[in-house]
């Protein structure tokens, strides 16, 4: 199971570990304050299969595996 840090995470629209998920299980949710940000993002965990690229790319290393 995968959690953000919200803490650390910058909340980019272009996210790079969620351009790194080949099964794209991580999904933006809402509109941040500005157009190239999102309130959040959400793991889908039916999709996720365990690769943690996206831990491994997350250059905020806000992505913590539980």
């Amino acid at each position: 199971m995968l959690e953000i840090d919200y803490n650390k995470c910058d909340r980019l629209r272009g996210c790079s570990a969620a351009k790194a998920c080949p099964v794209q299980a991580m999904l933006p949710v809402g509109k941040g304050f500005l157009p190239w940000k999102v309130e959040r993002w959400e793991f889908d965990e039916q999709k996720c299969i365990g690769c943690n690229k996206c831990v491994k790319v997350c250059p905020q290393k806000a992505i913590i595996v539980k």
